[in-house]
């Protein structure tokens, strides 16, 4: 075989490869996660294994029990008031809904003075109403996805759970498999790689749970105490997209403003203050306290890892955006030391 060919297949070979790895990129992505969790996780099991001298399968099973037990008690307090909550609110969409119409109706009979005003409004009615409508009329088909991609959900976390407990079982061989695969000048960067992505990691999954935390006690008791219904799914909702970095505040907001609109603009605007009065302490008290500089990385760098990853991993490119670009910057300065010195390289 010629040169010319061998390179050409070699190339086309790389191409397939990354092909295949696109394509099955989520499947790629819960052992990347999983595995990755397992790999933090892992020292203190065996500290907590050899402390207690039990088999390692019995200590990630006594840890698996005290991490969900916990949690399945918070749901089960919870779920029945959220899925009360939940079915009052798709109940009450349409009334909602007729509510919002009479505001836009009051709005535009306002601004009929206003020649131009009224056309930028007729405008928005007409191309909003009919979206409107169409997602009211198939709201049981939404709720029917809901359901399904919920199940799909319980059975990704059952699956991870499972992956993650054959990470852990297996990590010491897998680290030794994995240094003895490495060139002999490289092995000891490589160590030193790892354990910086470790302690990394770790800072800044605790750091963002109790964010997390924070913020969605705070907008969903500001909520409750201002009379808006179905405080504890906003405070949920206030929670969660707080895992997204510098939109998520205000993703947050959007579903509590919009609840507050059907009860007068006034309440639409107290609830709107709140939140933002929440997300200025979280800016400056919790996270300077919490995260600090736990990734140090660029606001630049924040915001170009969410458009990529997010675009190349949808949702979960997202929520891992910030990680997997600490990861990568810890890499490139461990990997490529003199280069990132020279070039003066903070984000």
């Amino acid at each position: 075989m010629k040169e010319w060919q061998r390179d050409l297949l070699w190339f086309l070979a790389i191409l397939f490869f990354i092909w295949f790895l696109y394509e099955v990129r989520s499947i790629v992505l819960l052992f990347f996660i999983t595995g990755s969790l397992a790999y933090i996780i892992n020292p203190t099991i065996t500290k907590f294994a050899h402390k207690l001298r039990l088999k390692k399968g019995l200590a990630i099973g006594i840890f698996y029990i005290m991490i969900i037990s916990p949690i399945i008690a918070i749901l089960v307090l919870i779920l029945p008031i959220l899925g009360n909550q939940i079915m009052s609110l798709v109940r009450d969409i349409p009334k909602y809904y007729e509510v919002l119409t009479d505001s836009l109706r009051h709005l535009q009979d306002t601004v009929q003075t206003n020649p131009e005003m009224q056309r930028l409004l007729d405008s928005f009615l007409t191309s909003i109403q009919p979206r409107i409508e169409n997602y009211l009329a198939t709201i049981g088909v939404k709720a029917f996805n809901f359901i399904v991609t919920l199940t799909n959900s319980i059975f990704t976390l059952i699956l991870a759970i499972v992956l993650n407990f054959y990470f852990l079982i297996d990590m010491e061989n897998i680290e030794k498999w994995f240094m003895n695969i490495l060139p002999e000048n490289i092995k000891d960067k490589t160590l030193n790689a790892l354990k910086e992505i470790n302690v990394s990691f770790k800072s800044f999954l605790k750091a963002q749970a109790i964010l997390c935390l924070f913020v969605g006690i705070a907008d969903g008791l500001g909520a409750w105490m201002l009379g808006v219904n179905y405080a504890l799914i906003l405070g949920i909702i206030a929670g969660f997209t707080e895992i997204i970095p510098y939109l998520g505040p205000f993703l947050g907001a959007v579903p509590a403003i919009v609840i507050a609109l059907t009860i007068s603009p006034w309440k639409a605007l107290e609830i709107a203050i709140w939140y933002l009065v929440v997300q200025q302490i979280e800016a400056h008290f919790v996270v300077p306290n919490v995260m600090g500089k736990t990734m140090g990385l660029h606001p630049l760098t924040v915001i170009f890892s969410l458009l990529v990853f997010g675009k190349l991993l949808g949702f979960w490119g997202v929520i891992l955006a910030v990680p997997i670009s600490a990861i990568i910057k810890i890499v490139l300065k461990i990997y490529l030391t003199d280069v990132w010195k020279k070039g003066g390289i903070n984000g």
